[in-house]
């Protein structure tokens, strides 16, 4: 991964469950030779999301307390026979805004557009 989009991620996490009175470990490191940065897994109380911004590793669907969040559909898609089965996948993007980058979080359900929130709201 060439950005530092690992970083906002991170950056925004942390801020959103500090607000929330909540402490996270974050991890970037991937097993496999995956790039640093490929996967942002964020751990709090007894859950974890595992963040990919990129194909290069493939989502834990079925892994207890592990909550896969991917990019943009187009970068990480979801096939339709999972979207079914799941119900939703959450969804991560980022919007430059000046030298800052606003990380939203989205649910895409099937056959619906992703409905997407600013992480601080």
């Amino acid at each position: 991964m060439a950005s530092a989009d690992h970083l906002y991620v991170k950056s925004a996490a942390a801020a959103w469950l500090r607000g929330r009175g909540e402490q996270a470990e974050f991890d970037f490191a991937r097993p496999h030779g995956a790039g640093i940065g490929s996967v942002v897994d964020i751990r709090f109380r007894s859950r974890e999301l595992c963040v990919h911004l990129d194909r290069e590793v493939e989502p834990a669907w079925d892994e207890d307390g592990v909550e896969p969040v991917l990019w943009v559909s187009v970068s990480v898609p979801v096939d339709d026979k999972r979207l079914v089965r799941r119900w939703y996948v959450h969804r991560i993007r980022m919007d430059s805004e000046g030298t800052h980058r606003r990380v939203w979080i989205g649910t895409e359900a099937f056959a619906r557009e992703v409905e997407w929130f600013a992480l601080d709201e």
